[in-house]
Formats: structure tokens, C-alpha cells, sequence
């Protein structure tokens, strides 16, 4: 087929208008896959539209229903998203997170991540998990920065219990009074008396 008649076939199909079904099912599309400004900038460059105006979609609109339908099920639009998506790995996200927690619960850490990221501090506040496109920016002005964020991985304070305890003790069996050595501090009753409840 010709690129002319190809082109005549697709403003001939972009004129007409989608049916109530093709209309919901790229609605319920549109809602799952566009959440993300980079998404729906990627959906305007495929469908021939000015950026801004396909930001301020809530739905599509019914004269560019099949034209979303077809870069949706030809694949394009998902590629599309993902080319324009900054690849961060989920290493990078927790790294992030932990750290934006630890500036966000000092004093003042609101405003400081506000500044770095360039952000409003009430807006960085209300974050559970942080927003992908600030994963490498937090991770350039503070990862380097030990005193900010300590470290990844929480110090284990070794329990009583499992502590590795050297040397011999010198005890007195609770049970029957015998004095006994042992090598371990935990140890209260004599050898004859240990398993006695």
C-alpha cells in the first residue's frame, strides 16, 4: 500500500467518530498508561498534537480515539514511553527514598530538599514513595553525602543472648548450692541439675 493512500486511510479514519466501545476502551488506555507528563508528551508526539494540550486530557477525545488505539496496539506508544522514561533501577529508588527520609525528618530537611530539587518544601512532605524523576537528582547533591544519610544498611546491635562470650565462670548451681565452672555466663545450675525444670 502507498504512504499517500496509507495517510488519505488515516485522516479518512481520524474524520469519522469511535464508537461507544472504542471510545471507553482507549479511555480505560489512556487512564492506566498516561499517568506521567513524560507519557502523555510521548502520546502528543505520536498522535500529531501539541504537548501541552494533551497534558490537560482527562479522556481522549473522540477525533483521536483511533489514532490512539492504533499506536497502543502497534506498540509504538508504550516504546514511545519508555524511550522518553529515565531508566532508574529499584537499588537507586530505595537508596533514594531512605535517604530524602532521613533529610526529610531533620529539621529544616523539608526546605533543604525543596531547594536542592528545586521543588516546593509542602510538596516534598507529602511524598511516600519519591517521584522517579527526582531518583538521580537526590541521588547527585546527596548520595555522596555520608552525613546525611549514614547508611544504607540499619547497624545490628548483637543481643544479649547471641553475644560470643569468652572465658570460664566461676557459679554456684541454683538448685542444689555446688559450686561449678562453666564457659558461659548464661549457665545457672550444675551438670547433674541442667535439665531439671
Amino acid at each position: 500500500m502507498s504512504a499517500a493512500l496509507v495517510s488519505a486511510r488515516s485522516i479518512g479514519l481520524r474524520g469519522k467518530s469511535a464508537s461507544s466501545s472504542e471510545q471507553a476502551q482507549a479511555n480505560a488506555v489512556f487512564n492506566r498508561l498516561c499517568r506521567t507528563r513524560i507519557a502523555r508528551v510521548a502520546l502528543a508526539g505520536l498522535i500529531g498534537r501539541q504537548p501541552g494540550t494533551v497534558v490537560k486530557w482527562h479522556h481522549v477525545p473522540s477525533n483521536h480515539v483511533r489514532p490512539f488505539l492504533r499506536a497502543y496496539e502497534s506498540g509504538r506508544l508504550e516504546r514511545a514511553i519508555r524511550a522518553m522514561s529515565p531508566v532508574v533501577t529499584s537499588a537507586e529508588c530505595r537508596q533514594a527514598r531512605d535517604i530524602v527520609r532521613k533529610i526529610r525528618a531533620r529539621h529544616g530537611g523539608k526546605r533543604v530538599l525543596g531547594e536542592a530539587l528545586k521543588v516546593a518544601p509542602d510538596s516534598v512532605k507529602s511524598w511516600n514513595e519519591i517521584p522517579l524523576r527526582h531518583v538521580r537528582a537526590v541521588l547527585a547533591c546527596f548520595g555522596a553525602d555520608r552525613g546525611l544519610a549514614e547508611s544504607d544498611a540499619p547497624p545490628v546491635k548483637p543481643s544479649a543472648s547471641t553475644a560470643h562470650v569468652t572465658g570460664v565462670w566461676h557459679r554456684k548451681c541454683l538448685y542444689c548450692g555446688a559450686a561449678f565452672s562453666v564457659n558461659s555466663p548464661f549457665i545457672r545450675r550444675c551438670e547433674t541439675h541442667r535439665g531439671q525444670g
